[in-house]
């Protein structure tokens, strides 16, 4: 997300650039950065409490990149994950009078050590009683929130935004960043030049024979992330279909599942597949424990498709523009929304429709522009 906005702001001639400490995940390459590695695991493996199912960082946001002489040249400083990059404190040392634009992409800026709370409102107490952590380290954690509670209260001139309103609800609730305006402004979409493909068509390019009535889509970085709970789907979508060959159900991802008849694992794909899996699907299904507003959703509603998303979460909202998406409210009850939502595909009229709201609200265009007037350009 920071490198395809800054790549374009550079092309609406401003001199943006990003400063990283890693490069990709640390799951793929574990020796790049051996010191994020170790943190993460013992955040993962030593403080994280057993069950909590959201990453937390405690151990990482001791580490510190030198990026001082990178920042040097800066009139604005906008940050993405400082977890691993720069403790909040330095930064706000760094920044000196210069604004500072903080896109949160999840909750971890204002609870103590999660980036979802899961349904936990401690955040908005100080958090407590941190479900997130194992009881040794409760102390450790509430001492971490009242240490980044003074460091933003240390930036001189902190602007916030939030791709969902959600997450600037859950945001304004907190103890830590109540009395912040908040802006929303959703990930843009990468609006390249690849032609928006029909489902007849997108089918076709797939072999998917034409007696098949429905077909779904799952894409998770990782399928066992216990976050994304991407088992719920596919555990759902068996039981929903049991001896039907007219349902598929497409998992992209890397990692493998259990084979399971009619559910086609894609491995990891490219961009231009995953665009021609969603035109060809009639729902993208969304089964995570939380969410903020993945990209994957708007790439979907940009191709035609629908979304099922877990409820209560950070994803419902996305059906403002997708009349025809629908809601489950615990893993026992997806696989009868998985059924209604067979029973009754949206029209190629419907995803045309839904294609064009979403090219509207998710528009590169539209976020430069919402993303300048915070900054005060």
């Amino acid at each position: 997300m920071a490198s395809r906005l800054a790549e374009l702001q550079r092309q609406r001639g401003h001199d943006a650039y990003v400063v990283s400490a890693i490069s990709g995940s640390l799951r793929d390459a574990p020796l790049a950065q051996p010191g994020h590695t170790v943190a993460a695991v013992w955040d993962e493996r030593v403080v994280r409490a057993p069950g909590f199912a959201a990453p937390i960082s405690l151990a990482r946001d001791g580490l510190n990149k030198k990026v001082a002489s990178e920042l040097r040249g800066a009139d604005i400083i906008h940050i993405h994950w400082p977890n691993g990059l720069v403790a909040l404190g330095t930064l706000a040392e760094l920044a000196g009078t210069r604004p500072v634009v903080w896109t949160l992409h999840d909750m971890n800026a204002f609870t103590a050590v999660c980036h979802y709370s899961l349904g936990s409102t401690s955040f908005t107490s100080g958090c407590s009683t941190c479900p997130a952590v194992r009881g040794s380290f409760q102390l450790s954690a509430t001492n971490h929130l009242t240490a980044k509670k003074a460091s933003l209260n240390a930036f001189h001139d902190l602007r916030l935004v939030t791709p969902s309103t959600w997450l600037a609800n859950e945001a304004t609730k907190s103890e830590a960043l109540s009395g912040y305006p908040v802006t929303t402004i959703p990930n843009p979409l990468d609006e390249d030049a690849h032609p928006r493909l029909t489902r007849t068509e997108a089918r076709s390019k797939l072999g998917i024979d034409p007696t098949v009535n429905s077909v779904f889509a799952l894409s998770a970085s990782h399928l066992h992330d216990p976050l994304k709970a991407v088992h719920t789907a596919t555990e759902g979508f068996a039981d929903s279909f049991p001896g039907r060959d007219d349902v598929m159900l497409f998992v992209s991802g890397r990692g493998a599942l259990a084979p399971q008849p009619q559910v086609h694992q894609m491995g990891y794909v490219t961009s231009e597949m995953s665009r021609t899996i969603f035109a060809a699907a009639d729902y993208l299904v969304v089964p995570s424990l939380a969410a903020n507003q993945p990209l994957v959703i708007a790439e979907a509603q940009a191709a035609g498709a629908s979304l099922i998303a877990r409820n209560p979460t950070g994803l419902p909202e996305h059906l403002d523009i997708a009349p025809t998406g629908l809601l489950f409210d615990s893993n026992e009850s997806i696989a009868k929304t998985l059924r209604e939502a067979a029973s009754n595909p949206p029209s190629q009229a419907q995803r045309d429709a839904l294609a064009d709201r979403a090219r509207e609200k998710f528009s590169a265009d539209g976020a430069v522009s919402a993303y300048e007037r915070v900054y005060g350009l």
